[in-house]
């Protein structure tokens, strides 16, 4: 089974732990289109204009401001960066040892900066919409495409694929089959 879920928007603020390290995160084909979003988005963010870039409010300028520093910002586990109402329902960080693994296992979330990765994959806080556009690579859903219709249907084989995400995530990657 593969349950696929969008980034939230909203992020918990992480106070400790190693910076990301691209390749320690779950499908490690996606490291050089992942480098490539992350380096494009620190150049957004630094941009005079990067609120208007990434289509963020001006009340969220710290925010971005914060993505600038994303290389050596300290990451926690994705399941207990994402907030909001769906990461909250589904409180990933109270499951059981044996819950959490099968989480681990079947959970795929589809990310702006990060391609696919999994609850227990460290990342930092960030700021960046799907749908946005960054210098050199355009829009995104189109940068990660192909990289991600290279990882994803092996991973989701030929069983049940339980796609949670929202239409602006399905032009990223879309199961095929029945």
């Amino acid at each position: 089974m593969l349950v696929l879920l969008p980034a939230s928007e909203a992020k918990r603020p992480v106070s400790s732990g190693p910076p990301a390290d691209l390749s320690a995160m779950s499908f490690p084909a996606l490291v050089a289109t992942r480098s490539e979003v992350l380096d494009a988005l620190l150049e957004a963010s630094a941009a005079p204009d990067a609120l208007r870039r990434l289509g963020v409010r001006e009340g969220l300028a710290d925010v971005v401001r914060a993505n600038t520093a994303l290389r050596t910002a300290p990451t926690a586990d994705a399941g207990a960066v994402y907030a909001g109402v769906l990461f909250d329902a589904l409180g990933l960080t109270d499951l059981d040892a044996a819950a959490r693994r099968r989480a681990d296992e079947w959970i795929v979330i589809i990310s702006a900066l990060w391609g696919a990765i999994r609850p227990d994959d460290s990342i930092p806080a960030y700021r960046l919409h799907l749908c946005g556009r960054l210098p050199g690579l355009g829009h995104l859903p189109q940068v990660w495409q192909p990289a991600l219709s290279a990882v994803l249907p092996a991973e989701a084989g030929d069983g049940l694929v339980v796609d949670l995400r929202t239409a602006e995530y399905l032009t990223a990657w879309r199961p095929q089959g029945d």
